[in-house]
Parts: C-alpha cells; structure tokens; sequence
C-alpha cells in the first residue's frame, strides 16, 4: 500500500470537530462524522460523546464511540429507527 492511497483530512484549527466547514453555505460533510452505507451516521458532540442518526434521521446520544457504533448495528441489523425504546446501550 503506497502512502499515496491513505489520505486521512485532519480537522481544521478552528474548530476541530468541523472540518471544512469554512463558510457557512458549504454541503461537504465534517471529517470526522462516520456515515455508513446504509446510510446512518455518527458525529462527535463538543463537550463529549456522540450522535448517532439513522437514516430517517431518527438521533440519540451514546456517551463513547463503541457504544455509538453498537447502536449503529443494532439498528441496521434489525431494520429499526433508533429510538430511545427500544435501543439499548450496552455497558461494559
């Protein structure tokens, strides 16, 4: 693997968890927001944790990033809209 095929776009210094977010018309997503193929996403949250949305745009929080990405599968694996409900966090 060449270091030519693995570009990783760092945060911009303003503000670190909006990458590209330059002006305030621009559509690019932030790179660190995570979207999946099936089209949910998790993006961090200034002061901690993340937010996790389906692709209804059903959103719940999770406090860290396995528990966002448990939430991510449990939703995709069962065909669900995250609802606080019916998702659970697991705890470990």
């Amino acid at each position: 693997m060449s270091a030519e095929a693995a570009v990783i776009e760092l945060p911009s210094e303003r503000d670190p968890l909006r990458a590209g977010s330059g002006d305030a018309g621009s559509s690019a997503p932030h790179a660190s927001m995570i979207t999946t193929p099936a089209g949910s996403t998790i993006e961090p949250v200034l002061g901690g944790g993340y937010q996790v949305c389906d692709a209804g745009r059903h959103c719940l929080r999770a406090p860290t990033l396995w528990q966002a990405q448990q939430l991510v599968q449990w939703a995709e694996v069962h065909h669900l809209p995250l609802e606080p409900e019916r998702a659970v966090l697991p705890s470990f």
